[in-house]
């Protein structure tokens, strides 16, 4: 086994994006045991297992680019982190150690996934604005960040429930400010990778796709392991116990003294943050131990980046694309326009 499959097993989303890879044409694969039925869980984990078993994993080699773009697709929209994770939970028992094994050494030597732990094209970026929500600013960074930072504080100051089991909500990402950009690659099958791969599903079925042109010198930090993200966090905490508590308890399972990076500090030292395919699907979701506590990645995307300060300018032509979606074999992206709003 690889050292990149390894890791790809270690982590909720590559687990899910290996069962998912396998089902694209394994119609017997039952995917109801998606939906958390309690008194069906032993008999949908059977039913599983048993359909993970019977894929011959020599025809995961002959899957297209597009079959391996859609499976990683829908293990990113299967991410949540605010409520219980069932399918996760399934799939990470060890009883699915060996047949996802299987499966996955295929899909490592796909040249799909050859590129996955590439660092940031900055030649290749694309922005996207989602159809009726919020823009994100290109200026005023350092404000941003600072007033998400005094809102982390306040947040924290207001206890909520010392159950982590209590109906609490409360922010449960571990991302720079929402209102601030983030890019990602095109791709050959949507004007940006971020179309395809948000997490919880797509916010918008439009959207309006630019080209970015990125100013130099740029200080990007690149995640390519689940030891770079731990890393990011511990050399830069923010204490969120109370705040992500009941969150990140029903993503888990866990109750950690919580920590989430302290984007006040790390702006100082980089532009932006991004993570790779092959580190998104081995950290996402997962608890990372570091000094002091533990924290999880949530809200990211894979080949994504997170912009920091003022080192983009939005390009032209913009594009409109909307999407098709359906089964799982059906969500697709298409040119709708070349229009503005």
């Amino acid at each position: 086994m690889t050292i990149r499959l390894e890791r790809w097993l270690q982590g909720p989303r590559g687990r899910c994006f290996v069962a998912l890879a396998a089902s694209v044409r394994n119609g017997t694969i039952a995917w109801e045991y998606a939906r958390p039925m309690d008194n069906r869980r032993r008999e949908i984990q059977a039913a599983l297992l048993h359909a993970l078993e019977s894929v011959d994993p020599g025809t995961l080699l002959e899957l297209s680019d597009r079959d391996i773009a859609l499976a990683l697709s829908h293990s990113v929209q299967w991410a949540y982190y605010w409520q219980e994770p069932w399918h996760d939970r399934v799939l990470g028992r060890s009883v699915f150690d060996d047949v996802l094994a299987r499966l996955a050494a295929p899909l490592d030597a796909h040249p799909a996934t050859q590129g996955w732990s590439d660092p940031i094209d900055l030649d290749n970026q694309r922005h996207v604005e989602w159809t009726g929500l919020p823009k994100a600013a290109l200026d005023g960074f350092a404000e941003i960040i600072a007033e998400d930072h005094r809102h982390e504080i306040a947040t924290e100051r207001r206890p909520p429930p010392s159950d982590p089991r209590a109906n609490w909500s409360g922010r449960w990402t571990s991302i720079p400010p929402w209102n601030l950009p983030v890019t990602s690659s095109a791709t050959p099958f949507a004007g940006a990778r971020l179309l395809m791969v948000a997490e919880d599903g797509p916010p918008a079925a439009t959207a309006i796709v630019r080209p970015v042109t990125v100013l130099a010198p740029v200080r990007v930090l690149e995640i390519r392991t689940a030891e770079d993200f731990a890393h990011l966090v511990a050399s830069a905490p923010l204490d969120v116990p109370l705040a992500r508590r009941h969150t990140w308890y029903r993503a888990t399972g866990e109750v950690h003294h919580w920590c989430i990076p302290d984007w006040t500090r790390v702006s100082q030292h980089y532009d932006a943050i991004h993570v790779t395919i092959d580190a998104y699907l081995e950290t996402a979701g997962r608890v990372l131990p570091i000094a002091g506590g533990a924290t999880v990645m949530a809200g990211w995307e894979p080949d994504v980046t997170f912009w920091l300060s003022e080192r983009i300018t939005l390009g032209e032509p913009p594009r409109r694309w909307s999407m098709e979606s359906g089964n799982l074999e059906g969500l697709r992206w298409y040119l709708a326009d070349d229009a503005t709003r």
